[in-house]
């Protein structure tokens, strides 16, 4: 991969070398870029050719939170060397068979067939749907007894990336707002010296104030963002014996790990003590190329949870 060359936060923007290739629509173009612990994915708004490099500006809100936030950030060092990066989705950037190019603006999707392959009689998933099933109750009346055995959850979308671009703090979690502060410093800790609100990744099946839930032996593939969320006041669930495949973001998420009013430093602390997730168990589960497309995420996450068991799961790249 490509490092980029500087980072301008007063700008909001970038300096990287100059593609290899002349783009003359860079209309849902995005760059990927890896900062320490996370990724961002910001959509470009703008590039600047000068000489050998590139000026890039980007689209808001992404851009702002991306240029406030200071952690995690673009990697500047001339040491190991500055935050790699890639750009996407733009036509010139197809060199081989087996890529794609979205035209948004005119609604087409470009494709460079392999070898072998006949698009006349090819069968082309274009996934839709974020999320295929959600079970929610309520505090006061939650949902029981439900049973998911042997049943395939696959084929779903993640739009937030090309909508308001994915800057995420950690686990994947996306910002939706964050900047430093200046003196440092906070009431419950003298050392910090940024804040950050969070919202919460979308899943293919989720699960919110649910009691007795199960999902055994089935195959959660080809999955763009969380493949299961067990999110809040899930009380006696089990996860057990799933397959996990090709999932962009983290396979298995379970318990809050922050309100989104609420800043993320500060300790969850719910008012009502239902909403907490409580004695789920999650085992025997093959994980394996996850977190191919959010490279933050993770196999495995619980946010604030009681009385969880995680025994005998496999993960695997």
């Amino acid at each position: 991969m490509d490092r980029i060359i500087s980072w301008n936060k007063k700008d909001e923007t970038t300096q990287i070398p100059k593609p290899p290739v002349n783009i003359e629509n860079i209309n849902g173009m995005e760059m990927f870029i890896h900062q320490w612990w996370e990724i961002a994915i910001l959509r470009i708004k703008q590039m600047k050719i000068s000489g050998d490099s590139a000026q890039l500006f980007f689209r808001q809100p992404e851009s702002r939170i991306q240029s406030e936030h200071p952690w995690p950030a673009p990697w500047i060092s001339k040491e190991t060397g500055n935050s790699a990066f890639y750009l996407s989705n733009a036509i010139e950037f197809l060199d081989e068979p087996g890529e794609w190019y979205a035209d948004q603006q005119n609604k087409k999707i470009y494709y460079w067939p392999r070898d072998g392959e006949d698009l006349n009689v090819a069968t082309v998933t274009a996934p839709l749907l974020e999320n295929l099933v959600t079970i929610e109750g309520t505090i006061d009346d939650p949902i029981t007894n439900i049973h998911f055995k042997n049943i395939s959850f696959q084929h779903t979308a993640w739009y937030r990336p090309s909508l308001q671009g994915h800057v995420p703090h950690q686990t994947g979690m996306p910002m939706t707002d964050a900047y430093k502060l200046r003196p440092a410093g906070t009431k419950n800790k003298t050392s910090l010296e940024n804040q950050a609100w969070i919202t919460r990744p979308e899943a293919a099946v989720k699960a919110s104030f649910a009691n007795n839930i199960f999902f055994e032996e089935c195959r959660f593939k080809n999955l763009a963002s969380t493949g299961l969320d067990y999110h809040k006041g899930v009380k006696n669930a089990t996860i057990k014996g799933n397959l996990f495949k090709g999932v962009g973001g983290t396979a298995i998420l379970a318990g809050v790990f922050a309100d989104e009013a609420t800043e993320i430093h500060l300790p969850y602390n719910p008012k009502d003590e239902r909403v907490v997730t409580d004695s789920i168990t999650i085992t025997n589960n093959f994980i394996t190329d996850a977190t191919n497309e959010d490279w933050g995420s993770v196999g495995i996450g619980l946010g604030y949870t009681r009385n969880a068991t995680i025994a005998h799961n496999e993960l695997k790249t």
